[in-house]
């Protein structure tokens, strides 16, 4: 059943992607533009070499350009859910899809599957593009690592989508978390810069957003080849917030469907 509706979901993504031509070309443009600002950054802050950065390699480049890749995936999985969830509001076609047979955890977790897969084509042709025009290095990269990392940053990024679906379900509007989260994100979670340069009690903080261990293990695991036993804290830690996170989100996108059935504000928009 999860396969036939997840199959109906990325073509419509993919139908309605081919419909705007004019935006991939506009984002191609935008992916120039971020790796050139990238490029020269790097050449103002690597001429410092800040100690900070040798945990991760020592080059800012590779540093900030995962960063930049980390936030955009973060932004998409926390987004894409209430996204979908307000344009079926809008559109009138919520109800229909939460009426179906297709229990709506279902309909929850595969309405933005397109987006994720975009989301992930977009990386690689970032990490392409890096490793083509401007020399970014992988070559010491641990696959182990990354194979366990990558799948948890995911779930732990997703999961505070679903929470963002639930609000938006609730007050009919737009998502609310997601653009303050990626701002916070930015400020604590080592996007642009190692938290080692934070102050003690904002690093603090920064440890309880899932962005800060994804991006711990994916930076060392991809520019110093750390293997999962040296990657145990960061990895435990997005593994301690997808245990948490995942079954609130779920309960709290469950609560929010039962109460605008029950309050019939469901087709309300």
């Amino acid at each position: 059943m999860i396969g036939r509706v997840a199959r109906a979901f990325l073509l419509r993504g993919l139908r309605e992607e081919l419909s705007y031509r004019v935006a991939f070309g506009l984002r191609l443009l935008t992916m120039a533009f971020s790796l050139a600002s990238f490029f020269f950054l790097s050449r103002f802050i690597d001429a410092g070499r800040s100690p900070h950065l040798s945990p991760y390699g020592g080059d800012y480049l590779s540093f900030g350009l995962v960063g930049m890749i980390v936030l955009n995936l973060q932004f998409v999985a926390v987004s894409a859910y209430p996204q979908s969830i307000r344009e079926a509001q809008v559109a009138g076609t919520l109800e229909a899809m939460l009426s179906t047979p297709t229990p709506g955890w279902q309909v929850l977790i595969c309405a933005p599957l397109y987006r994720f897969a975009s989301a992930f084509l977009w990386a690689a042709l970032y990490l392409a593009a890096g490793a083509l025009l401007l020399e970014v290095r992988f070559a010491h990269a641990n696959a182990a690592s990354l194979l366990l990392a990558v799948p948890l940053c995911v779930v732990a990024f997703a999961s505070l989508g679903f929470f963002a679906a639930a609000i938006t379900m609730l007050l009919r509007r737009s998502d609310p978390i997601s653009y303050s989260l990626g701002g916070l994100s930015a400020l604590l979670g080592g996007v642009f810069y190692p938290t080692a340069v934070l102050p003690a009690w904002l690093r603090g903080l920064g440890k309880l957003l899932p962005i800060t261990h994804a991006l711990e293990t994916i930076r060392r695991a991809s520019f110093t080849g750390a293997g999962p036993g040296e990657l145990a804290a960061p990895l435990g830690g997005l593994a301690l917030f997808c245990a948490v996170s995942v079954p609130l989100g779920l309960l709290a996108f469950g609560w929010a469907l039962r109460r605008t059935r029950h309050d019939g504000s469901l087709t309300h928009f």
